[in-house]
């Protein structure tokens, strides 16, 4: 590795052209068509990751089994997303019933509209993946008993095996009953209570919310208190609420004089409470990739506040399952908010009394940053930055609501043209943020061209509230620079880079480059896979769902660049890599661009892809032709 004091002109060219300053030696050189090259099988990687833990294995490695193929003209490369991916679920043959398959016993007898044959569903169900179920060794029972795909320990003479404090034989009724047992709707569903987990939605609640009569009795007078102060503001003549900062002058005035009794009413009073991110690394909310078992991986390597996905405020009020699923915490999360977005004042009124009644969360984040279409033509994301009006109402009637603070996450601006931040930072104090995240792009840029630093910092001078500060964080030394005595930013969040390289956390605090090998990647790779299996259910739709997600997360993940074949420190994430090898086989997989080689790993943890399972890469440059873009089994 070249000295960072002192840069060869051939590297500096490199630099200067965005390119990843990688040594020669491990640079990829096509070969002709006609050379056949064997590929590494599995069992063989698999090999390799056990000599790793031996030994770190230097030696430059001869194969290209995952390295992508240079033979497309640049012009002809394929660029974009795949939009409208259809998602890889599938089902057992038979669907075995779930209180059957972990209790051993249903309460609804013939009444249950899922098949009791165990039999039946043992016979059609297929091969173990594995002989070894983590949940069952971590916690000595499998919530997805017969159903589980590596349940040979747990399932012995067609039942699942249980510890004594979880049987009911007791309460076991036969299978042939015509009336079903009644269940309290008071107790949870025990068969989806996972182990560390809360947050997650009781019965009755979802039955209320699907039913619409949930009594929202707190968030009623709040809304009907904001309509009336909305309604004698537009009686005020000349004196309209101003809608967007872009359509208005820096110098002009926002809020008329006179405005100050129609603001707060006695419902709105509450004391800011104060949030604490001075210091602490906050890993960003990601949207897909940012699931439970991922920051729990982020945990492990040191960071320090932790956010669930972003919830669409609507779909928690419909009682939707799959959006209250992202409002999970793991117990390791020590510091946790939960992001919502939404836009409109009494719909996030209403959501705001659900999650202080139903959840645990430190604080709660509002979502004005999200730049996609389908989230911005709602009005939510960045679209509330040019809804002033709405955003006073959210925020003044969250902060009545919740007993925890609430905070934002904002971008510069709508336009590149015209930054707005440092004048929309300023009112979301008066009107009760206990903290602030400004992302240093623009909702135009989205993720392109690199973050405003320069203007984050700024931002931060004209607020006292904690401003957190976002944008292409991928090492220690981003950090230093950003965070010092002269800023007034309180802390970092990191999104991209911790999907690239998670560990980047533990970096920053021990203010080191790790040179992390392929062997260390591949174990908490297999961590990642017990949680997911923890966390999703491992029978066949739950290892199909992990399997989605690693193969989402490896999108990210093969970008990484080892450090030990970089000429030049630190590195950047706008770095453009070209094909390289790594210094061992299952380097060089890892470090793939192919989908196809994403999915080898996954059959690395996961055993074989079944040939029903579909994995579509959301970009089309890792896809496997571009006339047809499926990863099948």
């Amino acid at each position: 590795m070249a000295d960072t004091a002192v840069i060869s002109p051939d590297i500096e060219a490199k630099l200067a052209r965005g390119d990843a300053p990688i040594k020669s030696e491990f640079v990829f050189v096509p070969v002709a068509k006609d050379v056949q090259i064997a590929e590494p099988s599995l069992a063989e990687l698999s090999a390799t990751v056990e000599d790793e833990k031996k030994a770190d294995i230097q030696g430059t490695s001869e194969t290209t089994a995952a390295t992508p193929s240079t033979d497309e003209p640049p012009s002809k490369r394929r660029r974009g997303q795949n939009k409208n991916r259809p998602l890889p679920f599938t089902r057992n043959e038979i669907q075995l019933c779930n209180r059957l398959a972990f209790r051993n016993f249903c309460p609804f007898g013939t009444s249950c509209r899922y098949s009791h044959d165990v039999a039946a569903f043992l016979a059609t169900k297929g091969p173990p993946l594995g002989a070894v179920c983590s949940m069952f060794e971590t916690y000595g029972f499998c919530l997805s008993g017969l159903n589980c795909l590596f349940g040979e320990k747990h399932i012995k003479d067609g039942k699942n095996v249980l510890p004594p404090h979880m049987m009911r034989e007791e309460t076991a009724v036969p299978m042939d009953v015509s009336e079903p047992v009644p269940v309290p709707k008071e107790e949870p569903d025990e068969e989806h209570v996972v182990p560390g987990e809360t947050n997650q939605m009781p019965a009755q609640v979802k039955s209320l919310l699907r039913k619409k009569k949930y009594n929202f009795q707190k968030a009623k007078p709040l809304i009907s208190q904001w309509e009336k102060i909305m309604t004698e503001r537009r009686k005020g003549g000349n004196k309209k609420p101003v809608e967007s900062l872009d359509d208005v002058e820096d110098s002009a005035e926002i809020e008329p004089a006179g405005w100050d009794h129609l603001k707060v009413g006695p419902l709105f009073e509450r004391e800011i409470k104060p949030v604490d991110f001075r210091g602490k690394l906050y890993l960003a909310p990601l949207t897909t990739v940012g699931n439970t078992p991922f920051r729990r991986i982020c945990v492990e390597f040191g960071v320090d506040i932790t956010c669930g996905e972003m919830a669409m405020a609507q779909n928690l009020i419909d009682g939707k399952p799959s959006e209250w699923a992202l409002l999970r915490r793991h117990s390791s999360e020590k510091l946790f908010g939960i992001q919502l977005a939404g836009a409109h004042p009494d719909m996030m009124m209403k959501c705001a009394e659900l999650l202080e009644e139903h959840t645990d969360a430190d604080f709660v984040d509002i979502n004005m940053g999200c730049p996609i279409d389908l989230v911005c033509n709602k009005g939510c994301g960045s679209a509330l930055m040019n809804r002033l009006p709405r955003l006073e109402g959210i925020l003044r009637g969250m902060t009545a609501v919740l007993s925890k603070p609430v905070t934002i996450k904002l971008r510069t601006g709508w336009n590149d043209h015209k930054p707005t931040a440092h004048r929309v930072l300023p009112l979301v104090e008066k009107w009760g943020a206990s903290a602030a995240t400004l992302h240093g792009r623009s909702r135009q840029q989205r993720y392109s061209k690199l973050a405003n630093w320069e203007y984050v910092k700024e931002a931060a001078k004209t607020v006292s509230i904690p401003l957190v500060g976002n944008g292409d964080i991928y090492s220690w030394e981003d950090v230093e620079k950003q965070i010092n005595a002269e800023s007034s930013l309180s802390t970092v969040m990191i999104a991209r880079g911790a999907l690239i390289k998670p560990w980047l956390f533990t970096e920053i605090k021990e203010k080191r480059h790790w040179d992390i090998s392929a062997g260390e990647r591949f174990e908490f790779l297999k961590r990642y896979v017990n949680y997911g299996l923890e966390h999703w259910g491992s029978d066949k739709r739950g290892v199909n769902t992990t399997r989605r997600f690693l193969l989402e997360w490896m999108s990210f993940l093969h970008r990484y660049i080892p450090v030990g074949i970089l000429e030049y420190l630190p590195p950047k994430m706008n770095w453009r890599a070209p094909p390289f090898t790594g210094r061992n086989d299952l380097e060089t997989l890892l470090g793939s661009t192919d989908s196809r080689d994403w999915v080898k790993v996954s059959e690395m943890l996961l055993g074989p892809v079944p040939d029903d399972f579909h994995f579509i890469p959301k970009h089309k440059a890792n896809a496997v032709d571009q006339s047809n873009s499926t990863v099948e089994g």
